[in-house]
């Protein structure tokens, strides 16, 4: 069985941070997949996990051994021109900031100005970080803001006791399944999530566990 060397601390972080915010999916693949053969997924299971080939994992890891954080990286690779410029790069992506559901009407606006093709705003949205994926809905709009503040200085305080070594934080979480269709998906970009206002009324299931800062269970 092949796994990964080891991970100290600061290197985990650090493929932890390229995991959530790197604008290229490949990457945060490569990453996540560094984090799971270090906590000791074989892999058989990384290629299922990521939809590859044992040999595109084995590939991942033997870079990584060579390389380290560099080996993350897709390398470059010829290819035509951009079709469009910068500036138009900016009105496109502006385009699909206001109606992210919808890119032909945001297409339907463009075309006032200058022609462009629906792959061509798919591939500028990919290289800029983009994802089609679920708007998740929010009660944001319905909560206390000046307690939210509060709750966050509390848990900042409680964090540094556990850094001190005086407690043992544990989150207690949840994970919500809607019983009511649909939530819409949407174009977003690295570390944005639209939001819908949610009435809290809706049918759900709910999932309950325990985790710890690092993200393990407990029992």
């Amino acid at each position: 069985m092949r796994f990964v060397a080891p991970l100290d601390p600061e290197t985990k972080a650090q493929l932890q941070d390229l995991m959530k915010t790197h604008p290229v999916s490949q990457v945060r693949h490569r990453a996540h997949a560094l984090l799971l053969s270090d906590q000791g997924f074989p892999i058989n299971h990384l290629a299922e996990i990521f939809f590859v080939d044992r040999e595109t994992i084995t590939h991942w890891l033997n870079r990584w051994d060579q390389d380290g954080l560099d080996a993350l990286e897709n390398k470059p690779r010829p290819g035509r021109p951009r079709s469009i410029d910068e500036a138009r790069e900016t009105k496109v992506l502006d385009e699909v900031r206001q109606e992210p559901r919808q890119l032909k009407t945001g297409m339907a606006r463009l075309s006032r100005f200058f022609s462009v093709s629906l792959s061509t705003i798919k591939r500028l949205l990919h290289r800029h970080g983009y994802r089609w994926r679920r708007v998740r809905r929010s009660l944001k709009t319905q909560r206390d803001e000046a307690a939210f503040r509060a709750a966050q200085a509390e848990l900042k305080r409680l964090q540094k006791q556990e850094d001190a070594g005086e407690i043992d934080l544990v989150y207690f979480d949840e994970a919500g399944f809607s019983l009511v269709p649909v939530v819409p998906y949407a174009w977003q970009g690295p570390g944005e999530q639209i939001e819908l206002p949610s009435s809290g009324h809706h049918r759900r299931l709910n999932v309950l566990g325990f985790l710890k800062r690092d993200n393990s269970f407990v029992p």
